[in-house]
């Protein structure tokens, strides 16, 4: 049995395959298994992994039903007790699956772990560094209200996903979904450590706008679960941030004012609370010209200062 399952489904990634499949084959920690789940692709990508003379590699093809689906199917196959994932438009670091296989061998409390991780362009360029909190408190504390763990980064259990039902086919925004279904049932950390390069593409789904209203409506679901029936003051205001926080970042200000007010008035004390209300109500035009305006890029250089994203936002 192989101790590592790197799963990679594939839908039309030619361009980057032989990247990607490299840099996996060629990892430090080599007792895996590659299952790649050919999602339907139209064009040369399983002709591509057909070239590969490695028995480690697993190719399985269903017809297109989008990433929820290949997921599931990935897992189905899998014979690792660990799942590491890999998107098959990026790459990792030769020591990613060690270090995480590492980590969850010393750490069985958790079930979930990522790492930080490089931005690059399509043709391979560095654009920036996203650094997330390592920490499975504060990681928990804000997967309700933003990701603060990135997917294609990440190794987990495959009991604990399964566990929580795996992929909801259903759901556009799957890995925030099963993040939300994971909370309470296991600990999350983020290795300090960039050793995945995650491809910013101008096409992905991320980017287009849909994304954002399937988001919205996935939070707004977790949000009405927690406050129905829910006595506990503390929580219903924790609740009520977490969804203005979302709208807040999505710039629907306006929105998200009765949601800040919500929570301020379950929990009166909180001064990150009071932070966000009382800026949304009275310097909401100063915050409209600082996005449209890009000024908050001023203060990019603080984000040092802020390790575990308390302040700033990574949205990816």
């Amino acid at each position: 049995m192989s101790t590592v399952s790197v799963l990679m489904p594939v839908y039309n990634c030619s361009k980057f395959l032989n990247e990607s499949l490299d840099s996996i084959l060629g990892q430090s920690y080599n007792d895996i298994e590659v299952i790649i789940v050919d999602d339907g692709s139209t064009d040369n990508s399983v002709a591509i992994i057909n070239k590969y003379n490695d028995r480690r590699i697993k190719l399985f093809a269903i017809k297109h039903s989008g990433p929820p689906s290949a997921l599931n199917y990935g897992i189905s196959k899998a014979s690792g007790e660990l799942i590491a994932r890999v998107d098959a438009d990026d790459f990792i670091h030769p020591d990613r699956i060690k270090i995480q296989y590492e980590f969850l061998k010393r750490n069985p409390g958790y079930g979930v772990v990522g790492t930080n991780f490089i931005y690059i362009d399509e043709a391979g360029k560095r654009l920036s560094k996203i650094k997330l909190p390592e920490d499975s408190k504060v990681i928990s504390d804000q997967l309700t209200r933003k990701i603060s763990i990135s997917h294609p980064t990440l190794m987990y259990r495959k009991e604990i996903v399964l566990s929580a039902g795996g992929y909801n086919e259903k759901q556009v925004i799957d890995d925030w979904d099963l993040y939300l279904r994971l909370l309470g049932k296991t600990k999350f950390c983020n290795i300090q450590e960039y050793l995945t390069f995650v491809r910013d593409r101008k096409n992905s789904y991320s980017k287009q706008a849909d994304y954002n209203l399937e988001a919205e409506k996935l939070l707004k679901e977790y949000f009405n679960k927690i406050i129905s029936g829910n006595e506990n003051k503390s929580s219903i205001a924790k609740t009520y941030f977490d969804m203005g926080y979302f709208l807040y970042y999505e710039n629907k200000l306006d929105a998200s004012l009765p949601y800040f007010e919500n929570a301020l008035r379950n929990d009166p004390g909180n001064l990150l609370y009071k932070r966000y209300y009382y800026i949304n109500k009275y310097l909401k035009n100063s915050v409209k010209f600082i996005r449209k305006h890009k000024l908050y890029k001023i203060y990019e250089p603080l984000k040092y200062f802020d390790p575990n994203n308390r302040i700033f936002r990574n949205k990816f």
